[in-house]
């Protein structure tokens, strides 16, 4: 052995294998609760995600990433990581159906925050999202990539791509199309790319959105729509396929001005109501709440997630209100007409999924969606049909509802564990102990660590 195999043996002893020598660390692994892949939940109970009633003592085997049994007590190898889940609940990883991987910088544009938005995500028990639009899609869908691939923590993305909208559109990150074939041909582009839906904006022209849809079917993607110049009924006869943000979308539909929110009385009973009512269920369109629990309301917590200047512009906000924004209580009467018409929408036999949109006015991706979850509670749905919308019917919606959004075995094991019981008290979603994806448990303390004063940021 020669001087130099000598001294290079001496130095791996000393202080190790050179870093390309080594294996590369699980990017996953800082975020776990625990590394067993084979897990044991025991003493749960367990809301299955169908809107049936929760079941007390369950037990749940998870392997390989997948549910392999659910009983009142099963035996496992010793090799199984066992967790005794005695004052909690497991439900369904939540499916989310409006997140954005980004957040508003301040001035026209919205930045990417690949970093801290999928962790808030995964933290709060959010294993699936359709992200709602980008302003540079590219970076949504190498995202979804290295998460799929395990090399980013996140929730697995159904991604969006780019804004379409007409001239008139306001945002300098739409795509402007002005006819059928270019909204056609922005679309196949980012099909080819792996996006499953794209998005329309307010000022979209009703032949640009047909055109659109039409190519949007033909790859098996679907169409969401915020609306606003054009009208719900026009959207639906386009073949829209999704309505996003509820009644804000469908305003024009009952002659509301911008100025007019805080008086207008949604009534189940008028001409208005009765007709888009039957034409979104006849045209099976899903329509998508994105409610807030009140303007601006954040805690210290959610606070905390914020960049120093995106918290410094939350400030500004309360302080300063802009003159352009509703006042509080007009924000209230409006929130409540929204309410008033998912609950018709609901009863009338129409799919209500359910968003966050958390991408500005200091609202945290997570935690806006337990809110989002909450408020639809306090307005009058029950907490099972809350959690079926945020889950299941999400699922379903996604063409996945044979894969995710229910507990079932067989099913891949992605599951929200909580404190408490969300069925009786709905405020308990927000009290979460273990995220399952994937069969990996992980740590939603460490996730929103990860992210704390990051978002705005990255």
């Amino acid at each position: 052995m020669n001087l130099a195999t000598r001294l290079s043996l001496l130095l791996t002893v000393l202080i190790g294998a050179p870093s390309w020598a080594q294996p590369a660390a699980s990017p996953l692994k800082p975020y776990l609760k625990e590394e067993a892949t084979s897990l044991l939940l025991v003493n749960a109970r367990l809301i299955d995600g169908t809107g049936a009633s929760s079941k007390e003592k369950v037990s749940v085997l998870i392997d390989d990433g997948r549910i392999v049994r659910i009983a009142k007590a099963i035996a496992a190898s010793p090799s199984t990581k066992r967790i005794d889940l005695a004052g909690h609940t497991i439900l369904p990883g939540l499916v989310m159906m409006h997140e954005h991987i980004n957040y508003f910088s301040g001035s026209s544009v919205w930045n990417a925050m690949p970093s801290s938005v999928p962790k808030l995500l995964l933290a709060a028990g959010v294993t699936s999202a359709r992200t709602a639009g980008a302003e540079a899609p590219q970076i949504d869908l190498n995202l979804k990539r290295r998460i799929d691939s395990g090399r980013a923590v996140g929730p697995r993305l159904f991604v969006t791509g780019a804004y379409l909208n007409g001239p008139a559109g306001d945002f300098l990150g739409d795509t402007v199309v002005t006819t059928a074939a270019e909204a056609a041909a922005v679309t196949n582009y980012w099909g080819a790319q792996g996006a499953t839906s794209i998005k329309v904006y307010s000022a979209i022209d009703p032949k640009a959105l047909a055109g659109a849809v039409a190519a949007a079917e033909h790859r098996g993607m679907h169409v969401a729509g915020h609306l606003g110049e054009i009208s719900c009924t026009e959207a639906a006869a386009a073949g829209i396929h999704t309505i996003e943000h509820s009644l804000t979308s469908c305003a024009k539909d009952f002659d509301v001005a911008p100025d007019g929110v805080g008086k207008f009385v949604y009534d189940p009973t008028s001409a208005a109501a009765q007709r888009l009512m039957s034409l979104l269920v006849e045209r099976k369109i899903a329509i998508v709440a994105t409610p807030t629990t009140g303007p601006f309301q954040r805690s210290d917590e959610e606070l905390s997630m914020l960049s120093p200047d995106q918290r410094a512009r939350h400030a500004e906000l309360i302080k300063n209100r802009p003159p352009w924004l509703p006042s509080v209580d007009d924000v209230r009467a409006w929130d409540k007409a929204h309410r008033d018409f998912e609950r018709h929408f609901v009863a009338s036999g129409g799919r209500l999924l359910i968003g966050a949109d958390a991408s500005d006015f200091g609202a945290v991706p997570g935690y806006a969606d337990h809110a989002a979850i909450i408020a639809l509670v306090e307005a009058g749905f029950t907490p099972l049909q809350a959690i079926r919308f945020a889950t299941h019917d999400a699922a379903d919606f996604l063409g996945e509802g044979d894969r995710i959004g229910t507990i079932a075995v067989g099913k891949v094991a992605d599951m929200l564990i909580v404190q408490g019981a969300p069925d009786r008290n709905i405020d308990d979603i927000r009290k979460v102990a273990i995220v399952i994806k994937d069969g990996r448990a992980y740590d939603p303390e460490k996730l929103r660590a990860a992210a704390k004063g990051k978002l705005g940021l990255q």
